[in-house]
Order: C-alpha cells, then sequence, then structure tokens
C-alpha cells in the first residue's frame, strides 16, 4: 500500500476480483474484514493499538428448536462441513437444537451466533457460557 499509494479505502478482499473464496479464513468468519483493516491501520502506524481487552471465558452458540431431526441434522451438516465447527444436536423434549463447541470470547460467540443468523440457518442464535 505504501509503496504502490494506495489508500486504507481502496483495499478490497482477493475475492472482489478473482471471485475466489480468498482469503479463505477470513471469508469464514475467522477474522472479520473490519479487524483486518484494524490490523493494517495498526501496522502502518497510522492508527494507534488500543489495549485489547481480553475475555478468555468459553462461549457456546445454540441455534433454536427444530420439530424434526433431520431439519437440525441439515443444520449440523452445514456448520461442520463447510464452516468446519464442533456442533451436535441436543434433544428438547419432541423438538431439536444444534450447539457449537466452544467459543473463546464472547465477542467470537457474537460473531458465530451472526453468521448463522446470516447464514439463514436459525432466526434465533443463543449464546451460553460453557
Amino acid at each position: 500500500m505504501k509503496d504502490e499509494g494506495i489508500s486504507i479505502s481502496n483495499v478490497v478482499q482477493p475475492n472482489h476480483f478473482s471471485g475466489k473464496n480468498c482469503p479463505r479464513k477470513m471469508r469464514s468468519g475467522k477474522v472479520s474484514w473490519s479487524q483486518f483493516i484494524a490490523m493494517v491501520k495498526v501496522a502502518s502506524g497510522t492508527v494507534q493499538q488500543p489495549n485489547p481487552i481480553v475475555d478468555n471465558n468459553k462461549y457456546r452458540v445454540l441455534t433454536g428448536i427444530y420439530s424434526t431431526i433431520q431439519a437440525a441434522e441439515n443444520v449440523l451438516d452445514v456448520l461442520k462441513h463447510r464452516f468446519g465447527w464442533v456442533v451436535y444436536i441436543e434433544q428438547d423434549g419432541r423438538l431439536w437444537r444444534v450447539k457449537t463447541g466452544t467459543f473463546t470470547g464472547a465477542e467470537a460467540a457474537k460473531i458465530g451466533a451472526n453468521k448463522i443468523k446470516r447464514a439463514k440457518l436459525a432466526q434465533i442464535a443463543n449464546i451460553e457460557a460453557a
């Protein structure tokens, strides 16, 4: 950026041009685009790095309920194979719920819950302490 005179407002993901799933880890939500841009700003010296708040608490995300085991299994399949998450199904009476493995930090759990909602896998995604 510095060598070519590119402003931060013109930085885009390679996916913008190629359509490829690149960068894969960022596009899967492990690092958000806004976090990446913030890191670039810090690395370039344009922004002072704040003291990070460290939250090492563990959280899980629970989806809303599904009326059939098949619906819950479909969601589990996406979370497990496309997102690469550890997930399992819990029975709640005659209904089913999908529960994730643990996220470290409330912010990571919120990002996970939002990702589930954006993918339209559940309308409700609750966060609980693990």
